[in-house]
């Protein structure tokens, strides 16, 4: 069976056909002036006729590549310690293609951890302290222990009782003045009831002021007054002491850290040394080694310094203690508060009981005026009473004040923990720390893809940047081609290719056209003839490989075991229907008649390529003989065949 293809692209009826058409001229005269036997003989040529599988093809040509290719890139910029591969290697997806130097990376990264324990640490320690100012606060005002509310409260207490002292006046006014009224006659009963009175409260005065100077000449204000000051000048002394501390404990960590990053740099030098150090890394050892030695000198030293200012913050807190206690048993022993105390309730009933026996005198010695006295004294309770009610009020509103000043310290110890716990927020240093881990991981250059090196654009010692390897997978191959302008309204994606390679005759592979660009592209110059970029599976590579240049027909239609003839041996009826002239025996019995006669065969067209058509009829026998060219012969017409 014979497979006729064509490519679309060309012109129909060729030199090729024109040169088939001379041929037979030529063979015509030949046997014209040159035949034996009948010297007028028409002698022509013909064809016979097969079915064959009739395609109609676009051609295109490419060159074979990996479908699946990966380029390696890395944007660290280290240099490359290891290169494993070469091109031409085969890798497997994960292999370890390169090492990049680490060693700086890998300090940084023990910087950064060293850096964010310490961080830790001194956030841990602030919250500590933070949390223990809060609850101390909040525990001392709800013990009852703050001595500002304590005070507070005291004072709200003895202003409720001259509020009641005041009002207990007022209503003994008030009786004063409604007993000059209705019992005149008792006021000289009340001079001398008033009179008793005094002289006895004047005895509990002198008595209380006897106790009173006793007791202050028995204390020594002097010792008061210095206990109090060493105090204050402890305090001071403890409060500097701590700051010193705190100094000396950051001195102390910045130490310890120094010599973790060193230790961490000797075990590197170690490791990188193994167990036969050149004379450079030996050099190096010891070095780092003296380092490491220096340091825990140093933090042996940094500690003493903590622990010795540490005891001496503790020495002036006992000695804080120690006076406080001697200053409260001091004045204990003499109870100075208490008889000062006494005084003043003596100097209140005397002075209240001389007012009473003058009152009742003047009212005795005057009869007229008692009365008005009496309205007075009333008119003074009434203002006493006043007096005392703004003093209660004042002392509550200070009261209050004190509680809304210890609240808002509270809330400024609040503001101060939750500062501190945003201070100990290291989220970004932990992701800069991640970031390096994740350089570190980069640094191991890995295939992503098993296949073929095709590429190594890295060498040992030199920078990583930008492409350092080309991975491709051979085992999936495809063909970069280009479709005329002209040829891609005819094709389409999933059309079926024929393939074949000049690297290897008269082989052929089978494609698929899988991709067909949407936009055109003209040449380089931006002028000249319109592609379009296309690719090419390849089912079955077989022995195809990388680079190979492919000749290609993508099969837009095709029939097979059909009969098909060139173009010019169809012929056009004056009724426009088409037909053929075949060539069949001489059946006429005359003497010398040449074998055969022509016959016109009426066909239908049917699939058409570019040199041949698909023809159609009953009469068509495989085998038969068939003029292929353009010459017309009135059928019947005796010929004898070349």
């Amino acid at each position: 069976m014979f497979v006729a293809t064509a490519t679309k692209a060309r012109k129909k009826k060729k030199m090729l056909v024109w040169g088939i058409v001379l041929i037979v001229a030529a063979a015509v005269v030949m046997s014209t002036f040159f035949g034996k036997g009948n010297q007028n003989a028409l002698t022509i040529r013909t064809t016979t006729l097969a079915p064959m599988t009739l395609s109609n093809t676009v051609s295109a040509t490419g060159s074979v590549e990996s479908s699946d290719d990966y380029k390696v890139y890395s944007t660290l910029g280290s240099l490359v310690s290891q290169v494993n591969v070469k091109v031409g290697d085969k890798v497997e997806a994960g292999q370890v293609l390169a090492m990049l130097d680490t060693e700086t990376l890998e300090l940084n990264i023990a910087q950064s951890e060293a850096s964010i324990n310490q961080a830790k640490t001194v956030a841990a320690q602030q919250i500590k302290q933070a949390e223990k100012n809060l609850n101390n606060a909040k525990k001392t005002l709800e013990d009852g222990l703050n001595a500002n509310v304590i005070s507070a409260e005291s004072g709200v207490e003895n202003a409720q009782i001259g509020q009641q002292n005041a009002a207990l006046g007022l209503k003994n006014a008030e009786d004063n003045q409604e007993a000059t009224q209705d019992m005149i006659g008792s006021y000289r009963d009340s001079y001398n009831d008033a009179r008793s009175d005094y002289l006895s409260a004047q005895n509990q005065y002198e008595k209380a002021r006897r106790e009173y100077n006793e007791a202050r000449r028995g204390a020594n204000s002097a010792a008061i007054e210095s206990l109090n000051q060493q105090i204050e000048n402890t305090q001071a002394g403890y409060q500097n002491k701590l700051k010193v501390v705190a100094e000396k404990q950051v001195q102390l960590s910045d130490a310890k850290i120094t010599l973790e990053s060193d230790k961490i740099a000797l075990d590197l030098l170690m490791a990188e040394a193994g167990d036969n150090p050149s004379e450079e890394q030996q050099k190096k050892i010891a070095e780092a080694s003296e380092r490491v030695t220096q340091d825990e000198l140093n933090v042996d030293e940094a500690q003493k310094a903590y622990d010795d200012v540490h005891a001496e913050a503790k020495d002036l807190q006992d000695e804080i203690v120690s006076l406080k206690s001697q200053l409260s048993d001091y004045e204990e022993s003499f109870g100075i508060t208490e008889t000062a105390k006494a005084l003043e309730a003596a100097t209140q009933v005397k002075d209240a009981a001389e007012s009473a026996m003058l009152s009742a005198r003047t009212r005795l010695e005057s009869m007229r005026g008692q009365v008005d006295q009496a309205d007075t004294a009333l008119d003074q309770a009434e203002l006493s009473k006043k007096s005392a009610d703004t003093s209660y009020e004042a002392s509550l509103k200070q009261q209050q004040a004190t509680l809304e000043g210890i609240n808002q310290q509270i809330e400024s110890y609040e503001d101060a923990l939750t500062s501190s716990r945003i201070q100990a927020d290291t989220t970004a240093q932990e992701i800069s720390l991640k970031m390096l881990y994740k350089q570190l991981e980069d640094s191991t250059i890995t295939a992503p893809i098993s296949g073929v090196v095709t590429a190594v654009n890295v060498e040992e010692g030199a920078p990583a940047s930008g492409v350092l390897f080309v991975i491709e997978n051979v085992d999936q191959l495809e063909i970069s081609t280009s479709i005329k302008e002209y040829d891609v309204t005819s094709v389409k994606e999933g059309l079926p290719v024929t393939i074949r390679t000049d690297a290897i005759d008269g082989e052929e592979f089978e494609g698929i056209l899988s991709e067909i660009a949407p936009t055109g592209s003209k040449g380089a110059s931006g002028s000249g003839a319109v592609t379009f970029s296309a690719k090419v599976s390849i089912p079955k590579p077989g022995a195809l490989r990388v680079g190979m240049n492919t000749r290609m027909d993508i099969i837009l239609e095709e029939k097979e075991n059909v009969f098909s003839v060139p173009f010019d041996a169809l012929h056009t009826a004056e009724d426009g229907s088409n037909y053929i002239i075949s060539v069949v025996a001489n059946e006429s019995q005359e003497k010398n008649a040449l074998p055969y006669v022509t016959k016109n065969i009426p066909v239908t067209t049917g699939l058409e390529t570019d040199f041949y058509v698909e023809i159609i009829s009953d009469q068509l026998t495989e085998g038969m003989q068939i003029i292929p060219t353009s010459d017309e012969y009135a059928e019947g017409t005796p010929v004898q065949v070349m």
